[in-house]
């Protein structure tokens, strides 16, 4: 069984969130339930007794220690000391604790072992069995790690260490060396500033060097064993996922950076600065986002989500100059993703720099042909060259049929034929085949405003009210998409203000302002409310607007 807590972000159920309990420790308390809850059910069972239990965790949180939030980019050991308990069948060898160091890697060997199965003499780690049975294990054991996140998601220097039941090293810009018996919290470095025998610096005291020496040729022949290479691409969709849940989601790797990349230790501040500003966006305070990821970029440069997250502030503060510039430098880093190039010809777009949107989607990976071409052929429609636009749809109907149909449609919306331009948009949209709605620019606010438009023409109210009510959902899938479409945002709201409902179009108005804090989305909102004569709501707006400008 695999339990999600305790980890980021830390949402405990309210019943554990006690007085003087963090929030941290009211999953700790959640995630104890939970077992407790299962051991239970095992008892009224009987299969407590006879079973073999193993829990663990795959990693440590360092809440703070040496300046990192949560995991993921050192080596510590309140990151990597992590429980590891086992309940033999009966009462075997109850309480009996070992303090050899182990790892993860040893568990599947002592299951097999345990079992009776034949050992994979090829498969890494050792069988714990005999400690279980009370043979002690070899003390001098040595526990490799790496952490390859910072180098790969911020382009700071990568790190390794080696940990036996006495020392921690850890291979970095400024090395480190801890009696972790004497210093278990790591915060006395026996290697003077960082200082080694190799580098010429000043050497550690008698045993201290030997054993740094030790270590030091051990862990550089692992990692002259196997170079750093890029990960594999990871699909946007996961990405989206990831960041949700609090992980950076999109890596590289520039080997030139090589000597150039930063120690982490000096770095940290940043990836908290970075955290900080995610969960500022979560209440919409977007200039404060974009404040923080700026200072952020300054020192980390190659920190590809924060200059994706500081393009989509930009965005929302209504600066879209700004925001191409910033997806520019994240796609410079990582040139091969289609959702941010997409994203970025989406922008020059709308900013009529029509030559350079098709410069970038000359960058476009060859995995989706079909896409690139449907991209290309909105920009020669969008410019004004339906010609154009019909032919790079019939190149893209080779990979993506829905190409033609959505790209039909849109000149049919654009010649104000939406009856026509409705059977078209569904085809499309039916055509997508488990691509992303990005594949089709706007398909759902192109959707729901033909249907949104088609409904006034309908006398039969039963009809009109199914047309209505598809509009909106596509409306508000379009929303969530592109949360900065204002088109799609203005058709909602007229289409609530037609049907009389005025507390809707004060949550769509809100909602959308709350969303894109700029002077054009006040502005926009205080027009809209003019034009439904709520003159008290449009003069507030207005005057937010101007207010804004000020600032």
């Amino acid at each position: 069984m695999h339990f999600y807590e305790p980890h980021t972000p830390y949402t405990p159920p309210k019943r554990f969130l006690q007085q003087g309990r963090t929030p941290y420790d009211g999953e700790v308390a959640y995630v104890d339930e939970i077992v407790g809850s299962l051991f239970a059910g095992l008892r009224r069972l009987d299969l407590y007794d006879p079973s073999l239990i193993v829990l663990l965790s795959d990693h440590g949180e360092a809440l703070g220690d040496h300046g990192e939030e949560d995991h993921g980019v050192f080596l510590y050991r309140e990151v990597m000391h992590v429980p590891l308990i086992i309940k033999l069948p009966g009462q075997e060898s109850g309480g009996r604790r070992v303090q050899a160091p182990v790892q993860l890697i040893d568990i599947v060997p002592t299951v097999m072992d345990w079992a009776g199965l034949p050992q994979d003499a090829q498969r890494p780690g050792k069988s714990l069995v005999p400690a279980l049975r009370g043979e002690n294990l070899p003390e001098d054991r040595q526990i490799y790690a790496e952490s390859l996140y910072g180098r790969l998601h911020f382009g700071w220097k990568e790190l390794f260490s080696l940990t036996t039941s006495r020392y921690s090293f850890v291979l970095a810009p400024r090395q480190e060396l801890y009696d972790i018996r004497q210093d278990p919290g790591q915060l006395r470095n026996l290697l003077p500033q960082g200082s080694s025998v190799a580098s010429g610096g000043s050497e550690p005291p008698g045993p201290v060097a030997v054993e740094y020496e030790k270590l030091h040729r051990k862990l550089k022949s692992y990692v002259a064993q196997t170079p750093l290479k890029a990960p594999n691409p990871v699909d946007e969709e996961e990405l989206k996922k990831l960041r949700a849940l609090g992980y950076i989601g999109s890596p590289t790797l520039d080997p030139a950076s090589d000597g150039s990349a930063p120690d982490p230790k000096d770095r940290i501040g940043d990836l908290v600065l970075y955290r900080q500003a995610i969960r500022i966006k979560k209440i919409h305070m977007y200039s404060r986002v974009a404040e923080s990821l700026q200072e952020v970029v300054k020192t980390s440069p190659r920190m590809i989500d924060a200059w994706d997250e500081l393009s989509e502030a930009q965005q929302r503060l209504g600066d879209l100059g700004k925001a191409a510039d910033a997806l520019k430098k994240s796609l410079r880093i990582a040139p091969r993703r289609t959702r941010q190039l997409f994203e970025l010809v989406d922008i020059l777009v709308r900013l009529r720099r029509f030559d350079e949107a098709r410069e970038v989607l000359r960058m476009a990976p060859a995995q989706k042909p079909g896409e690139v071409e449907t991209r290309r052929a909105f920009l020669e429609l969008v410019e004004g060259k339906p010609e154009a636009a019909r032919e790079a749809a019939g190149r893209a109907s080779q990979d993506f049929p829905a190409a033609l149909p959505y790209i039909e449609g849109v000149l049919s919306y654009g010649n104000q034929e939406y009856s026509g331009a409705l059977p078209l948009f569904r085809k499309a949209l039916e055509g997508l085949e488990g691509r992303s709605p990005h594949a089709l620019p706007y398909i759902h606010f192109y959707l729901g405003d033909s249907l949104a438009r088609e409904s006034r023409s309908v006398g039969n109210e039963p009809a009109r009210t199914g047309l209505r009510q598809e509009a909106e959902r596509h409306l508000l899938a379009e929303l969530s998409l592109n949360p900065t479409n204002s088109d799609a945002a203005t058709s909602l709201c007229s289409l609530h203000a037609q049907e009389g409902d005025v507390r809707k179009v004060h949550e769509v108005l809100n909602e959308f302002a709350r969303g894109n804090p700029s002077i054009a989305t006040y502005e926009l909102v205080a027009h809209l409310y003019s034009a439904m004569k709520l003159d008290g709501d449009a003069a507030r707006w207005a005057e937010r607007a101007r207010s804004l400008g000020g600032r």
